[in-house]
């Protein structure tokens, strides 16, 4: 009795197999061989799963390569794109440099045009009336003298004309010296201006006097030539 208790008791540990039926049919009778089949069919099992997950490691690595090139690649984009972009940049600002510079020396230009054609309007000015100055001092001493007059303020106004082209020459230059944003150039073309504001006085004086002392002069060419 005691036996039978015995046994009921170490078999209520033991958990029972629920197999199929039509697995049980095919074990073998033997529980050795039932357990060597058990641990074949365990090792086919765990390598088969090794082998799956092998597979996926060599799948994700080489997904990790080909997105590793794709990251290099995209950075050497990156990289051209701002080597470009740095270029452009500076390509901008030499540009804007150039456009102030032009503009610089379109207003000296516009303001040298200016000054000249003061200049010229006076000449003509100042050519007119000495012309008529000694049309009149010829016409009271005679006509024996003109042409010589004339050729006397044919060369003054040409040497007039030429100071006056010297210094538009000398005042471009240094405006365009001005513009490149020299600090020497600023300081010769502010000289400039006030030589030429000077000079336009001082012939301001000499043309006004030179109306009144001039007549003498071409008076004594035509006495000589008579």
């Amino acid at each position: 009795m005691a036996l039978e208790t015995y046994k009921r008791a170490s078999s209520s540990y033991i958990p029972e197999a629920s197999l199929p039926t039509e697995i049980l049919a095919v074990l073998p009778a033997d529980s050795f061989l039932q357990l060597e089949l058990a641990y074949k069919i365990t090792c086919h099992a765990y390598s088969q799963q090794v082998s799956r997950l092998e597979n996926d490691a060599q799948q994700m690595q080489t997904t990790i390569v080909q997105n590793q090139q794709h990251i290099k690649s995209l950075e050497r984009r990156v990289t051209s794109m701002e080597t470009d972009m740095a270029e452009h940049q500076q390509r901008a600002r030499q540009s804007v440099a150039e456009q102030h510079k032009l503009v610089a020396e379109k207003n000296a230009l516009i303001e040298t045009v200016k000054r000249l054609n003061r200049e010229l309007a006076k000449l003509e000015h100042f050519k007119k009336s000495l012309l008529q100055q000694l049309q009149d001092d010829e016409q009271s001493d005679g006509v024996g003298g003109f042409a010589p007059s004339l050729a006397a303020v044919d060369l003054t106004t040409e040497r007039l004309v030429s100071e006056v082209l010297q210094s538009a020459d000398n005042i471009a230059a240094a405006a365009a010296a001005a513009s490149t944003g020299d600090a020497a150039g600023q300081h010769a073309y502010g000289q400039q201006l006030q030589q030429q504001d000077a000079r336009q006085q001082q012939q301001g004086g000499s043309w006004g006097g030179g109306l009144k002392s001039s007549p003498p002069q071409t008076g004594g060419l035509g006495a000589g030539e008579g």
